[in-house]
């Protein structure tokens, strides 16, 4: 295979070779020929994936791995995964992976490797997620993630050879935020798969495939390292095969498709057949497609669940670029929360990049629209700096995306010289201290919005982790609204005995809307709101709060 020296140049070459013979796809399993000839019995036939965010095509996974394990009867067929799973999908972020690893075990994926997304969920419920996975999660290099995740895989083959797995991930600087995994060491990938495979070789295995998720050039860098076999990836979205003496194959994400690869171990090891299939063609399994669409469900529901609605058409295309109503609507739902004077979020934070053809947002709205953890706090904001920051973060190149294009609440008015005019209908006073609510990192110097940057250096800001994340602050807004509206504490603690359960408030919720129950985070989120001792009822005093914003 031809050595490419570009990310492009080698995608554009994959593109080709799918249309050509290395990568034709293989027949559709309910076609009467064969995928392959049949298996020997030290021939390993890997069905692999990598970096999968959507439900859609796993249960036609699942109906490709059922086809393949059929036509290798007599072999031995592994399902893997080169990790990014449990996050960053709008199913992940409500659930912490608990539906993707559900639907995943239907599809019946045997052995995963971490991918950086996975750090997105926490440590607590990283560990908790592959509690519950039915696959073998390899964990080579960052010792302690995860509770009793082998180092390496040995799959045992009928004709008595043994293959070993790696599972690596990425150790490039710069692709985790600060003390991921708790502080947890990432060792170098290179270091730690030469000294496991020698490991493993020194055991008596024929071959040593490694999963992996990092870059291409870092996958071919351990590929030309001699110590594994097989290189099979993930972290780029895009396919690749590349590599000479041992192959490295990505197959891109969602599992749009799948690469099928055969290892032929009884003698000197030989990779004898990669093939790309496309999933999206095949029929899905009934047992994983329940599955998928019991989540599927569950993400109607939210979208059912209006949180938030305008007076004015809502859109949230080109956000980086220009103010946009859904930015200014969850910039005045902050500002709302918090009660203060204005609030702003950089437009590369509101993720949606939609048009609605309704002026409201539901929760599964709210989800796709703040997908990370933006950390908002509310600081004492000379008028000045107010207006400079908001001036400096909208100039350059209308299309230039290393703006921070800080999109603004409705009490702010700014004229189309993107000068701050006002501030709650009263003009901007250059000398005042507004209450200003906003990202701790554009005071940290995200964007270097120097007029912020700037006053932050000389100012005592909010404790590290005094913040509430923006997606809270719309939810706590919106959970507060609602207990208003229940009515008053008789009226939900229907059994009168002092305290208010979660049941009598999906009660009392179901009566005010007819018949129809809520979503079940939308009653988490509910209760949370005045739970404040975490007992998992509210008692009068707590109940009074309702109140406060």
């Amino acid at each position: 295979m031809m050595m490419l020296t570009t990310l492009g140049s080698r995608t554009a070459s994959l593109r080709r070779q799918i249309a050509a013979r290395d990568l034709m796809p293989s027949r559709s399993p309910g076609c009467a020929q064969r995928f392959f000839a049949t298996a020997r019995s030290n021939t390993l036939t890997l069905v692999a994936v990598n970096d999968v965010y959507d439900l859609e095509h796993l249960p036609k996974l699942r109906t490709l791995v059922d086809a393949v394990k059929a036509e290798r009867a007599g072999g031995t067929v592994i399902t893997t995964l080169a990790g990014d799973f449990l996050s960053p999908s709008v199913l992940s972020s409500l659930d912490r992976g608990r539906g993707m690893v559900q639907v995943l075990n239907a599809v019946g994926i045997e052995f995963a490797c971490l991918g950086n997304h996975e750090a997105d969920v926490g440590l607590k419920a990283l560990r908790k997620r592959l509690g519950e996975f039915d696959a073998t999660l390899i964990n080579s290099n960052v010792p302690g993630a995860v509770d009793g995740a082998p180092a390496t895989a040995v799959v045992s083959l009928p004709g008595g050879k043994r293959v070993g797995l790696l599972g690596l991930l990425t150790s490039e600087p710069g692709v985790f935020r600060k003390d991921v995994f708790r502080g947890l060491e990432i060792a170098d990938v290179l270091s730690t798969a030469k000294t496991l495979a020698a490991e493993l070789r020194a055991d008596g295995v024929a071959a040593v495939v490694a999963l992996t998720h990092q870059s291409i050039d870092a996958d071919l860098e351990l590929s030309r390292a001699g110590c594994v076999d097989l290189v099979v990836g993930g972290h780029e979205h895009e396919p690749f095969l590349e590599g000479e003496t041992c192959r490295v194959v990505k197959t891109g994400q969602d599992a749009v498709r799948a690469a099928i690869i055969d290892l032929d171990v009884s003698g000197a090891i030989v990779v004898t057949s990669i093939k790309f299939e496309d999933v999206t063609q095949l029929e899905p399994h009934a047992g994983a497609a329940a599955a998928a669409a019991e989540q599927k469900a569950f993400l109607t529901s939210l979208d059912n669940e209006k949180i938030l609605s305008s007076d004015e058409p809502l859109s949230s295309e080109r956000t980086r670029f220009q103010q946009t109503s859904v930015g200014r609507l969850l910039c005045s739902a902050v500002r709302d929360w918090f009660g203060c004077d204005a609030a702003m979020i950089n437009g590369g934070t509101i993720k949606g990049g939609t048009t609605y053809a309704t002026p409201a947002l539901s929760l599964l709205d709210l989800r796709r629209e703040l997908p990370f953890p933006t950390k908002m706090i509310v600081v004492d904001m000379p008028g000045s700096v107010l207006r400079d920051a908001v001036a400096h973060s909208r100039k350059g190149e209308p299309d230039d995306e290393r703006r921070a294009f800080l999109q603004v609440c409705d009490a702010v008015d700014v004229d189309d010289r993107d000068r701050v005019i006002s501030v709650k209908g009263e003009p901007l006073d250059p000398e005042k201290l507004y209450h200003v609510a906003l990202p701790r990192n554009l005071c940290k110097g995200l964007f270097n919005i120097k007029p912020l940057v700037t006053w932050a250096e000389a100012t005592d800001l909010p404790a590290e982790d005094d913040f509430v994340p923006a997606m809270n602050c719309v939810l706590l807004r919106h959970s507060y609204a609602l207990w208003r509206r229940l009515g008053e504490f008789v009226d939900i603690d229907t059994n009168h005995d002092g305290l208010i359960t979660v049941d009598e408030v999906r009660d009392a919720i179901t009566r005010r809307r007819g018949g129809v129950e809520p979503p079940k985070i939308l009653l988490e989120n509910v209760m949370e709101a005045l739970d404040a001792d975490h007992s998992g009822t509210i008692n009068r005093d707590e109940f009074a709060h309702r109140v406060d914003h």
